[in-house]
């Protein structure tokens, strides 16, 4: 196998590495912590209620203001702490199945594709080493089909390694069921 799926990479540089997942993550970081304070200021006001009914309801909301007054700027400073903290740890399960998935439809388009070394501290770390065992064996697949090819048919080396082998279980290929676009075990 080629590399070790803990070796130390550089640091990533991007915000988000796939914005699809990490955004909605975020947005609901923000939205869990909006509706927690919105359940602290509903719980101030009813039990300032119910500890003093002889009060009229605009001095219960005044009062229950007043006390938002001294938590909510807490919650907002907190508010980009959290953010941060939740995307650097999606970060450490999205970039993993972002450079699986790349690496996969490059072997899935016929070509070599790249061993995988995910960071140190990355979820996933045994999905790296399956990922290259498994890219070896194709990668070795490949080469024992291109060689039985050239026994049979001498001029049909030249097509049979510019076609991909598992594009037809990726819908990638012109000829999606012809024999040797199958990989057989």
């Amino acid at each position: 196998m080629e590399g070790s799926a803990t070796e130390e990479k550089p640091i990533r540089l991007r915000m988000l590495v796939d914005a699809n997942i990490q955004v909605p993550l975020l947005v609901r970081v923000a939205a869990y912590l909006i509706t927690g304070g919105i359940y602290i200021a509903c719980i101030l006001h009813f039990s300032d209620f119910f500890e003093t009914p002889e009060k009229e309801w605009h001095h219960h909301l005044k009062d229950v203001f007043v006390d938002c007054l001294l938590w909510i700027p807490g919650l907002l400073l907190l508010l980009p702490f959290l953010l941060m903290e939740m995307l650097g740890l999606s970060h450490r399960f999205v970039g993993p199945v972002l450079r699986l998935r790349k690496e996969m439809q490059e072997l899935s388009a016929g070509r070599p594709g790249n061993a995988i070394r995910f960071r140190s501290g990355d979820q996933w770390q045994e999905l790296a080493d399956l990922y290259n065992h498994l890219r070896a064996e194709l990668l070795e697949l490949r080469g024992a089909d291109v060689s039985l090819a050239s026994e049979e048919e001498p001029q049909a080396e030249s097509t049979q390694k510019d076609r991909p082998l598992l594009a037809s279980h990726f819908g990638n290929s012109a000829e999606p069921h012809h024999p040797a676009n199958v990989v057989d075990r």
